[in-house]
């Protein structure tokens, strides 16, 4: 039997893993079965089933992160969580596979940041390529370079508020006129 099988046979019903590579992710949604001992004493299991297959948590790496649709629930969720005897880091943001969200379960920290990789990128690619030819800077070189930056999780990224949509669509608009009026000048 393999080592991730079985974990999933441990697991209470209440609790979800999602494993990915060497990553692990547990979540719940409290309910009145599912309570924070229930993930605490999940936590405890695993911490216990990762000794004899020789799996190493790194307590100090990980963090919990609680979301509650209403802001006077958030203090009722807060309650401590820990791995053998490190205290888990409680966070409001965190990044995760390449995205950003919060405990708001808001991207615009997610958009902020690839809007200034992709900004950074294309401006790199107009100060290092010599040719100005309109076609070689979109077609190549914005669209290997800059767009998959774009277009990375926008699956997730769908259902933006309209402010967040203009600001990722303002760095192609602001990249083709760019090249456009550089194309013109040379």
């Amino acid at each position: 039997m393999r080592a991730c099988d079985d974990i999933f046979e441990r697991v209470p019903a209440d609790v979800t893993v999602q494993l990915f590579a060497d990553d692990a992710k547990l979540y719940c949604v409290f309910t009145d079965n599912a309570t924070a001992e229930c993930l605490q004493a999940c936590l405890s299991m695993i911490a216990e089933w990762s000794e004899p297959w020789q799996l190493k948590l790194s307590a100090y790496r990980c963090f919990v992160l609680h979301v509650s649709p209403v802001q006077s629930q958030r203090c009722l969720l807060n309650k401590s969580y820990h791995i053998g005897d490190v205290a888990l880091l409680s966070v409001n943001t965190v990044c995760d596979l390449g995205v950003t969200y919060n405990i708001h379960r808001s991207f615009t920290q997610h958009i902020d940041n690839i809007v200034c990789k992709a900004l950074l990128r294309a401006k790199l690619i107009l100060d290092c390529f010599q040719s100005r030819e309109a076609h070689l800077l979109s077609r190549i070189s914005f669209f290997a370079f800059v767009q998959p930056i774009l277009e990375y999780s926008s699956v997730i990224l769908s259902a933006l508020h309209k402010y967040n949509i203009n600001k990722v669509e303002a760095v192609e608009q602001r990249f083709t006129k760019i090249a456009w009026i550089l194309q013109i000048v040379i």
